[in-house]
């Protein structure tokens, strides 16, 4: 199997180190206005998103930087790959059915279920 380019977005926040997003090409980035949770103690603030691109080779290096309470994820044609603390989930993009375990570990990790979206630029 080969190595495959992959579109993904991340919150720097999220990350337990984010200059790891420094070696990815960043399509865009957004920085949103604050009040947005940062973790599940109830600390406020703005988010600095990064669409990235990135080889599927680099999923652990994400999955083992992910903190406690974020995630980010790839996508590729009708796959998504959700990325949270040492776990990694494939979703299929129009069957949210397939999302359902990737909802339950968010979720078990305090994260918003409005957050878990799993949006893509498709």
């Amino acid at each position: 199997m080969t190595d495959q380019l992959w579109k993904g977005v991340f919150i720097s926040e999220a990350l337990e180190d984010p200059r790891i997003l420094y070696g990815f090409t960043c399509t865009k980035i957004k920085i949103t206005s604050d009040q947005l949770p940062l973790d599940d103690k109830g600390t406020k603030g703005r988010w600095h998103m990064y669409w990235i691109q990135a080889m599927e080779s680099d999923f652990d290096l994400f999955a083992n930087n992910m903190k406690y309470n974020g995630y980010g994820h790839f996508w590729k044609d009708n796959t998504i790959q959700a990325i949270f603390q040492k776990r990694i989930f494939e979703l299929d993009k129009h069957d949210k059915d397939t999302w359902s375990e990737a909802i339950a570990f968010g979720l078990s990790q305090n994260i918003e279920a409005g957050q878990l979206d799993f949006l893509t630029e498709d």
